[in-house]
């Protein structure tokens, strides 16, 4: 078997995987850790072989540009120096080799694989019919008052289906129907009229779309509900065309969840109920003694407590909620220091550069209405990443890190479509 042979095969194998890992990515951890791990292991091989071949070293991070790869590794590198003094070193040392590189080696293997318009296309159906599954599992909940995949019961009339909490399924489900609104409202221009010919196969997006819509409704996730507007946003200026129908959306959506989420929940979209936050059924509200918290931490920890160490320092502080502060940004500073949540945010805006004006300027095809839908949906994640543990969630996370390597491709290949300029970004 020649050498071609078997990358490709290797090949092959990883887009398998990833494809497995966007199916199971809601329902089981560890299927997440399982399918991601191994086509991680398959990439690296592969990209052995490949430098072998060429008679040098052939670096994984070949598959992200320069510009990015540099505050990338600044990051990683600032997290694995909070081990040394971090308030519990194996904890973190565990936490950097097994999420800091996982993640990153994630977006790498992820970028490096979804290569071609076919792949981003079949890969993106892959994610949008779990979570096709996954609301319907949501809806079966709210009937029900359990799920079907995992039996998980209905909490306080929030709908989280599969996931561990209505919050969880309110982020991952930003992630899923940015994506699936951005392709409905293409499938009725002119330009989808030679691929979806038929009505009903618009009317399947249209019908898809509507559920995954109502399931994030019925989450209250309040986090996930300002996401989505955000993530509506950016849509609207990636793709101005779609401001009527897109207005209209979060009209209809506003209109029918509000009054359902004072009825249910005694909350407006940003605040509490007052005789509501004093019962003894409130979990989750209060996140502004939440942050206070944390600022509190990074305060007496300059430099951090160490990858993975919130919920022990916390322990020391008198608090109601000796868990996450329910702001990704917060925690990372209060483990990391300053200096490496500001690394990150350094990265973020280098991942924005390069990806953000190729997307834009895609074709108006199926992936080009699918990119900028996962670049909104991206964009809504983090800012409600602000609003709770999105980062810090395993599926939540490789979500994340998947989604940002499928961006970058979608990128590299919309930048094949153009002839390149001075102004463009470096990909």
């Amino acid at each position: 078997m020649g050498v071609d042979v078997v990358r490709a095969r290797l090949d092959r194998a990883v887009f398998v995987l990833l494809c497995a890992l966007a199916v199971v990515l809601p329902v089981s951890t560890a299927g997440v850790e399982i399918c991601g791990a191994a086509a991680i292991f398959l990439f690296l091989i592969n990209r052995g072989i490949t430098g072998c071949r060429q008679g040098g070293a052939a670096g994984a991070m070949g598959a992200v540009p320069l510009r990015l790869v540099i505050p990338l590794v600044f990051f990683l590198g600032i997290c694995g120096l909070s081990i040394l003094w971090s308030v519990d070193p194996k904890l973190s040392l565990r936490a950097f080799g097994g999420k800091s590189i996982g993640a990153a080696l994630l977006l790498v293997t992820a970028a490096g694989t979804l290569t071609s318009r076919d792949r981003i296309l079949r890969f993106s159906l892959c994610l949008l019919a779990s979570a096709f599954v996954v609301a319907m599992d949501g809806g079966w909940q709210l009937w029900q008052g359990h799920d079907l995949l995992r039996g998980e019961a209905l909490l306080r009339g929030c709908v989280s289906a599969s996931m561990n909490h209505p919050n969880g399924l309110g982020a991952y489900l930003i992630f899923a129907l940015l994506p699936a609104l951005s392709l409905m409202l293409w499938s009725w221009t002119k330009e989808a009229q030679g691929v979806f010919s038929l009505i009903s196969v618009r009317s399947l997006i249209t019908g898809l779309t509507v559920v995954l819509c109502v399931v994030l409704g019925f989450t209250f996730s309040r986090g996930a509900w300002v996401g989505f507007l955000v993530g509506g946003g950016v849509l609207v200026a990636l793709r101005r065309r779609y401001l009527v129908p897109l207005v209209l959306v979060v009209v209809l959506f506003l209109v029918i969840f509000l009054p359902l989420i004072i009825s249910f929940r005694h909350a407006a979209l940003f605040s509490n109920n007052p005789l509501f936050t004093q019962s003894l059924d409130v979990v989750g509200s209060g996140r502004i003694g939440f942050w206070k918290d944390a600022v509190h931490i990074i305060s007496d920890y300059p430099l951090g407590t160490g990858l993975n160490t919130y919920t022990v320092v916390i322990r020391k502080y008198v608090t109601t909620w000796h868990a996450y502060p329910h702001n990704s940004y917060l925690q990372m500073a209060a483990e990391i220091g300053m200096a490496g949540l500001i690394v990150f945010l350094w990265f973020i805006w280098s991942f924005v550069q390069v990806t953000a004006r190729r997307i834009a300027r895609s074709n108006h095809d199926a992936a080009g209405a699918l990119a900028v839908g996962f670049l909104a949906g991206w964009a809504g994640i983090m800012v409600q990443s602000g609003l709770d543990t999105t980062f810090y969630s395993v599926q939540l996370s490789r979500m994340l890190w998947l989604v940002m390597g499928l961006l970058l491709a979608a990128a590299v290949m919309m930048a094949k479509d153009r002839p390149v300029t001075e102004t463009d970004p470096d990909i």
